[in-house]
């Protein structure tokens, strides 16, 4: 009981001093009457007004006014935080008064929200005295940015599942909460479908300079064509005040797969060492994706002599189809089998490039093991002089019978 007494006429001297002071006329009020602009972007400039007036009874002379710079806050080198503002006129109020002008400068790094800063007052015979006003530092543009797409695999094929994977990074100081994220699939153009979700995907918050990750899980349909498509998303997302934010943008997947190119003979006249003959190789695309711009060079050897071109351009075999083409060669090895390396340049139906080496080989037989086999026939040279011989034969005999019968006439 007390105590309290004691804090009442605490409080009672407190007002009767203060109106003393303002009958003394050493009554100074301090107001921020404006922030331009409000709130203030962090990097950049803001213009703050203050007002000085004086409540007393009498003239105040030669009275200054002070920004205190402080973190966040800050005035360029050469502007004077100290402003002379001279003498103040007694009972002053509503358009009276001094306005003060400061550029202040707001950090990078700023913290968004309410900040603090200083302005001091004096007039000779007192000291400095502080008052503290608050000012609002937000982000201007809240920017949430795709920092990078990525399918797994990176090609898809036509009916198979993928991966999509989207990363998110906020630009802002400040967090940004409840982020939705929006595949739109609807048109007939777009040949993918979402599986085990739904097109929208969210995150609670991101920090500020942070990167979040989210993933949706696809499926190419069966009938879609090799190429790069683009996927339209939505960003929905709110700043640290409620503020709400959205933004459009543009991704891309690409259907496709590698190149299935298989390479052997189809047919051959050669079918020994030192022969000469046509050889057809027969080119198959086995992929689901077209090639395009097929070249084929055959390379010279010690075992073979390329009479016709070496290279030969072939062009374009759509999927699940073949092209041949044909050499003219001179084998000379004595081995076995000779092998072939063909050099193969082509690109597939996304323009990718292929530079590839394909050796088929061709099995040589001996004389005797092509007529085993059936590639030729015996030689007719054993069955030509039989026939001889019976010919001979049969001219012996018809001459001994002739002789025989002329002699048979005599007697």
């Amino acid at each position: 009981m007390k105590n309290k007494k004691i804090i009442l006429v605490l409080i009672i001297a407190l007002i009767a001093l203060q109106a003393a002071l303002a009958i003394e006329g050493k009554l100074i009020r301090t107001n921020l009457i404006s922030q331009e602009p409000d709130p203030a972007d962090p990097g950049s400039y803001t213009d703050l007004r203050f007002k000085i007036e004086n409540s007393g009874a009498s003239s105040i002379q030669d009275v200054q006014v002070k920004l205190i710079e402080d973190y966040p806050f800050s005035l360029d080198p050469g502007e004077d935080a100290i402003q002379f503002i001279g003498n103040l006129e007694e009972r002053q109020k509503d358009d009276s008064g001094v306005i003060v002008k400061y550029k202040v400068k707001v950090d990078e790094d700023a913290v968004e929200g309410e900040n603090k800063i200083k302005l001091a007052y004096k007039y000779p015979g007192e000291y400095w005295v502080e008052k503290e006003f608050t000012i609002n530092i937000r982000t201007t543009d809240i920017v949430l940015a795709v920092e990078s797409v990525k399918s797994t695999p990176e090609l898809i094929t036509p009916g198979k599942e993928a991966k999509l994977t989207i990363s998110l990074n906020n630009l802002a100081d400040s967090v940004i909460r409840d982020i939705r994220v929006n595949l739109d699939l609807s048109a007939d153009t777009i040949p993918f479908v979402p599986i085990k979700s739904t097109t929208e995907k969210k995150i609670y918050q991101i920090g500020s300079k942070a990167t979040k990750s989210l993933t949706f899980d696809l499926m190419a349909t069966a009938d879609a064509e090799t190429g790069a498509y683009k996927i339209p998303i939505s960003l929905s997302y709110y700043d640290e005040i409620g503020t709400s934010y959205s933004k459009d943008d543009i991704i891309s997947l690409i259907i496709g797969t590698n190149p299935d190119l298989t390479v052997g003979i189809e047919k051959t006249e050669i079918i020994k060492s030192g022969s000469s003959g046509e050889i057809t190789f027969k080119f198959v695309n086995k992929g689901l994706i077209d090639i395009k711009f097929l070249n084929v060079k055959l390379s010279e050897s010690d075992d073979y002599e390329i009479i016709s071109p070496a290279e030969v351009y072939i062009g374009n075999i759509d999927s699940d189809d073949f092209e041949s083409i044909e050499y003219q060669l001179y084998v000379k090895t004595s081995d076995k089998e000779v092998s072939f390396p063909l050099a193969l340049e082509y690109m597939d139906a996304n323009n990718n490039e292929f530079n590839e080496k394909r050796e088929p080989t061709l099995k040589l037989y001996t004389k005797e093991e092509a007529v085993r086999v059936g590639l030729e026939e015996k030689p007719a040279i054993g069955i030509l002089i039989i026939v001889i011989i019976v010919i001979v034969g049969l001219i012996i005999f018809w001459r001994l019978r002739k002789r025989k019968n002329k002699k048979n006439k005599r007697w």
